[in-house]
């Protein structure tokens, strides 16, 4: 049984629903867990639903100071900060969550205990685009490294003190607190549904301006992404090009005996679509890509050339409207097996559309590449629409082109 919270924890709770409204039902939704047996918690922490409290930290710190830190543990649960940070590297997005939640908490008029990260020129941003920020500044692209420095808004700063902070951020597969979560632990949908039960309240209590910083962070943390196939389609959808044609007639005017022409909308005649095939895909990504590209082709109607490259293109398919290509999975029905699964270069697939274009050989209206975006990329923008298909833990920003984000729940990262 969890042992009884300490008379100034329990005060400081109270006054941060008594002061601020808005997250008294998180506040009173969220179960806290005294963490008197748990040596790993030294000062608070969360993970995601739980929040664990160290008692002689709290006793450290003054009655503003608590509140401000009950406060910055409940956004974490209540904006998703642990459920979104996906393949992002760890270290990194634990700055970024800690400087988007004490930026809003700040603004709402709260003291921030002076190990807590702020910058004001990260307010306004959410996690994410601060996590793009901080990542850009740093080199360090598989993770943080135990010690040394750590650039933060071009500052370097010791990278201890910046990431530790006064709270420990914990994911569901942790060790840490696994005790709390083998029988009471909300799934990762459940905890969805918590956040969207409870966020309305927030949104009721701000008004102006504080609500719209409040909002973009809301929006993250409880609505589902727009599965990528649709992305893909509306990306294909912007490539059609106006017309006017005869026949059907335009149907808003046949009542008055009007036959005028209808507007047509022609899909785009040709698509180059280049799959990743070096070592680093895996094999279930090129089969969930290629089995919705089937879907949307079908749709479409257009010719499609299918480019395979690693470091260099591996094999080059054009499959006309009219054929009914098979390409649902790393091995398709006529035995082919994707060529290939060395290093990365992204730029060959680019050179092949611009020569065969030059050679008078073809035109394209646009290309859909497949990959995790770590490799060489061309130095200039390509003259067509590009549109990047990416896991979660692909390269964080592109020089150029659309980019769609593969959510962990829809690809089962196995190699």
């Amino acid at each position: 049984m969890n042992a009884p919270l300490p008379a100034r924890v329990v005060r400081a709770r109270l006054q941060l629903m008594l002061r601020h409204p808005y997250l008294a039902v998180a506040v009173a939704r969220l179960p806290l867990v005294y963490a008197i047996d748990m040596p790993w918690c030294d000062t608070m922490a969360t993970d995601g639903y739980y929040i664990y409290i160290n008692g002689d930290f709290c006793s450290t710190r003054s009655d503003e100071e608590l509140v401000f830190v009950f406060a910055h543990e409940t956004m974490h649960c209540v904006l998703g900060h642990i459920d979104r940070r996906e393949h992002r590297n760890r270290g990194i997005w634990n700055l970024a969550v800690d400087f988007a939640t004490n930026c809003l908490l700040v603004r709402a008029g709260m003291e921030m205990p002076s190990a807590g990260l702020y910058d004001r020129r990260y307010s306004g941003m959410i996690a994410e685009e601060i996590y793009l920020d901080l990542y850009r500044a740093n080199s360090e692209a598989s993770g943080l490294p135990e010690q040394g420095r750590i650039t933060i808004r071009g500052v370097e700063r010791d990278r201890q003190r910046a990431e530790g902070g006064f709270d420990l951020h914990i994911d569901p597969g942790d060790q840490q607190g696994q005790s709390r979560r083998v029988n009471e632990f909300p799934s990762s949908e459940e905890r969805r549904r918590l956040r969207r039960s409870i966020v309305g309240s927030i949104g009721d209590h701000l008004a102006g301006r504080e609500a719209g910083y409040w909002q973009a962070e809301i929006q993250a943390a409880t609505e589902r992404s727009v599965p990528w196939k649709v992305l893909l389609a509306q990306f294909v959808g912007g490539l059609q090009r106006n017309d006017y044609r005869l026949y059907p007639f335009n149907k808003k005017h046949l009542w008055r005996d009007c036959y005028l022409p209808t507007v047509g909308i022609p899909g785009p005649d040709s698509l180059v679509v280049v799959v990743d095939t070096s070592g680093s895909i895996a094999n279930c990504l090129l089969s969930r890509f290629l089995a919705e590209l089937d879907g949307i082709r079908s749709v479409i109607d257009c010719k499609l050339t299918l480019i395979q490259c690693d470091t260099v293109i591996q094999a080059v398919d054009v499959f006309e409207a009219f054929e009914q290509a098979s390409y649902g999975s790393p091995t398709t029905p006529n035995g082919q097996v994707f060529r290939g699964r060395g290093g990365t270069d992204l730029r060959p697939p680019f050179e092949w559309v611009e020569k065969q274009v030059r050679a008078g050989k073809g035109e394209y209206d646009a290309v859909l590449y497949f990959t995790d975006g770590f490799g060489p990329i061309p130095k200039s923008v390509p003259q067509w629409p590009v549109l990047w298909v990416m896991p979660g833990h692909g390269r964080p920003d592109m020089p150029f082109g659309q980019v769609v984000r593969l959510r962990p729940s829809q690809t089962t990262e196995r190699r």
